[in-house]
């Protein structure tokens, strides 16, 4: 997910996301977080990154409990 497409969802303070929509953003973030963790050549950039991951994927195991989702 590129900044440009986050913000448009974070500037538009009228747009409401689904729990699924909700869920393939933390993915997507959880997806760039992971792509620089590991294929980063600095060591420190790439644990802060891998926290990242872990982080986000705290999030999406959380939003399986939201009631009303359905993934």
């Amino acid at each position: 997910m590129t900044t440009a497409e986050l913000h448009e969802i974070l500037d538009d303070e009228n747009r409401k996301l689904t729990a699924d929509e909700l869920k393939e953003v933390v993915y997507q973030l959880k997806q760039d977080a992971f792509e620089i963790a590991f294929h980063s050549d600095n060591y420190y950039i790439g644990r802060y990154y891998a926290g990242e991951t872990n982080a986000f994927q705290i999030c999406l195991d959380l939003l399986e409990h939201l009631k009303g989702g359905t993934r």
